[in-house]
């Protein structure tokens, strides 16, 4: 495949980019269209397509740190099975991004409630000057398009999440309650 590098981490010098390289500049193509709307800064169509799908690519390279962040994503999905949510794991926007698990909630006056959650691991955070943790920049990006783009993230730090079923399902119950979003009664 096309990794875009010599094998030291740098673009290739003919232009050829790897995933990265070009799923940087569609973050900034959905900024200008969806935060900043400035439509003659847009790129051509086919242009924003292929970055859109390098940035679809990026999110498909296996990364052995990303079993575990499954492994959470489908705790929280059987404690959202439990407490009777329907949800869609592993879900990619119509932009490009991935979604660890993804509740679609339909409202009465005001289309669908869509809910972005986002199972955040070691790799999301940086330390602060006190010790604390700190979304990095590129998970503060991520947040901030997905909401721009209609999306309530609901971050789930890996770790703050607890041991055994039941604990699991009451934390995910509690973050659910923050945004309000009701069970689903079938």
């Amino acid at each position: 495949g096309d990794t875009g590098a010599r094998g030291d981490g740098a673009p290739r010098a003919t232009g050829d980019f790897g995933h990265r390289e070009l799923s940087q500049p569609h973050q900034a193509q959905l900024w200008i269209e969806h935060e900043w709307p400035r439509p003659e800064l847009l790129l051509p169509p086919p242009l924003r397509a292929r970055r859109r799908s390098a940035m679809v690519g990026q999110v498909l390279i296996h990364n052995p740190a990303r079993s575990a962040l499954t492994r959470a994503a489908a705790d929280v999905g059987r404690a959202l099975s439990a407490l009777r949510h329907p949800h869609t794991p592993e879900l990619t926007t119509a932009e490009g991004y991935s979604i660890d698990v993804a509740v679609v909630q339909p409202r009465v006056q005001r289309g669908e409630r869509r809910v972005a959650i986002e199972i955040d691991g070691p790799s999301h955070f940086l330390t602060g000057p006190g010790g604390e943790r700190l979304p990095s920049g590129a998970t503060r990006l991520k947040r901030r398009q997905l909401r721009a783009l209609g999306w309530t993230v609901l971050p789930i730090p890996t770790h703050e999440w607890p041991r055994g079923a039941r604990r699991r399902q009451a934390y995910v119950a509690e973050k659910l309650a923050l945004i309000r979003l009701n069970a689903c009664v079938s």
